[in-house]
């Protein structure tokens, strides 16, 4: 859904670049809580919004996204937790608790920041995988805007630059950004959720 999404977006912005230009600020800014609710259901990517308002709009966009990003996971956090709020109980009831969800809550904010910042990791997807899990609220809120930082900062700087990025050999840029973001926030990931070891104590 949301490639499809991203890729009918795109196809009309490309052939509508003009009229969406001549669009007046203020009217996507109104439209900013719908479009929350497409972040927040999967419908579009965050990368998709910060690209395209980056091309469309420049840097102001971010005093849309940053609040849409904050509307919309506050939304999948908060339907997440009206799934089933037993669930957690109940996994751990039946002995199919994954080890490594105990490590999630000893590492919140580190899981959060470092799940955010990773381009691989659907935004939609881990506003309910957060939520089940019971993530603090608090954590998920500011860890989560932290992280997502860094890429909406890039995205939005390559949108703002795509035309030139096209005639010009910097477009690797993107793809080294991409590469690292991924390999860092893995290992990172890895680290927090792994069991920890237990020690034994050989005098008894």
């Amino acid at each position: 859904m949301p490639f499809i999404t991203s890729s009918a977006l795109s196809y009309y912005l490309i052939n509508n670049e003009i009229l969406v230009k001549q669009i007046p600020f203020i009217y996507v800014c109104l439209f900013s809580p719908i479009w929350s609710i497409f972040l927040t259901f999967g419908i579009c990517t965050t990368t998709f919004t910060c690209l395209a308002g980056g091309y469309l709009f420049g840097w102001k966009i971010l005093i849309i996204i940053l609040p849409t990003y904050l509307i919309s996971q506050t939304l999948g956090f908060w339907i997440a937790n009206k799934i089933d709020k037993n669930l957690i109980i109940i996994l751990k009831e039946k002995k199919k608790y994954p080890h490594f969800l105990d490590n999630v809550t000893e590492n919140e904010s580190k899981v959060v920041f470092f799940s955010r910042i990773s381009p691989v990791l659907p935004f939609a997807l881990m506003n309910v995988v957060l939520g089940i899990l019971k993530v603090n609220f608090k954590k998920f809120t500011f860890a989560g805007l932290a992280g997502m930082l860094p890429r909406t900062l890039f995205s939005v700087w390559l949108g703002c630059q795509v035309q030139n990025f096209i005639q010009t050999k910097e477009n690797s840029l993107s793809f080294w950004f991409a590469s690292i973001s991924i390999i860092v926030s893995f290992y990172f990931l890895i680290n927090a959720l792994k069991p920890k070891e237990i020690v034994i104590n050989k005098n008894n």
